[in-house]
């Protein structure tokens, strides 16, 4: 799955009563199991996206299996590696995602700096973007301080589909960016627009880097779980599904 990054189910059964435990499954090898009830909770858990927890009678047992859904880890790209993206990658190495860190300047995208980065890759913008494997789990965060970096950068992100891409500063410089690349013909679909987020972050009254790296990582988790900040305290339904 890692290799992949495609979702995957995993298949854990046991039984309580004969303290019985047969492991945990990749769905692709519960034909061996030779059960039907699994077969079509594994293939709705697959449709719906959805873990479930199932019971099937097996003779003077009962087989208790939990059918759940994985997705991938979030990967981020980081494209900058100054000093205050260091608090950013070491947040979303925490959380458990991937990260990339992309720069022009071998003096700061490198090892000692960023030792424990998936990924670290320096060169210009249209050398990298071919380098990049995006999907719908992959957010994209611009700050390298460097405009033409990052026109360059988000002018490269025309032709492709993305979920998430953070622009680090204010809002004259998102409209700054968008009206040089209209300028020279470079337009966004309207999906293309709703996934550019700038300025980057949930509004968390953040100052530091480390807190603007929360406000960062917090807003991306939302966006990738399709859910709406809020105060739990507020919420009306239990926070976590019984199913």
């Amino acid at each position: 799955m890692l290799q992949s990054r495609n979702p995957q189910v995993l298949v854990t059964g046991f039984s309580r009563n004969q303290h019985e435990h047969w492991g945990t499954l990749l769905h692709n090898q519960i034909a061996k199991h030779g059960s039907p009830l699994l077969s079509e909770a594994v293939q709705r858990v697959h449709a719906q996206k959805k873990s479930e927890y199932i019971v099937i009678d097996a003779g003077t047992a009962q087989q208790e299996v939990f059918v759940e859904y994985i997705m991938p880890a979030v990967s981020l790209i980081i494209v900058g590696a100054g000093n205050d993206t260091m608090p950013l990658e070491s947040l979303a190495r925490l959380i458990g995602w991937s990260t990339t860190v992309v720069d022009g300047r071998p003096t700061h995208a490198n090892a000692q700096r960023f030792a424990k980065a998936s990924r670290i890759l320096v060169g210009k913008p249209d050398s990298i973007l071919p380098q990049l494997n995006m999907d719908d789990r992959t957010a994209i965060v611009l700050m390298t301080h460097n405009y033409n970096y990052d026109l360059s950068f988000l002018q490269g992100m025309q032709s492709h589909t993305f979920r998430y891409i953070g622009l680090l500063g204010p809002a004259a410089k998102r409209d700054r960016l968008l009206k040089d690349l209209k300028e020279q013909g470079i337009l966004f679909s309207e999906t293309q627009m709703r996934n550019i987020y700038g300025p980057t972050g949930l509004s968390l009254g953040a100052e530091t880097s480390a807190e603007i790296a929360l406000s960062v990582c917090a807003e991306i988790m939302a966006v990738m779980e399709n859910q709406t900040p809020l105060h739990l305290r507020n919420q009306l339904t239990p926070i976590h599904s019984k199913s």
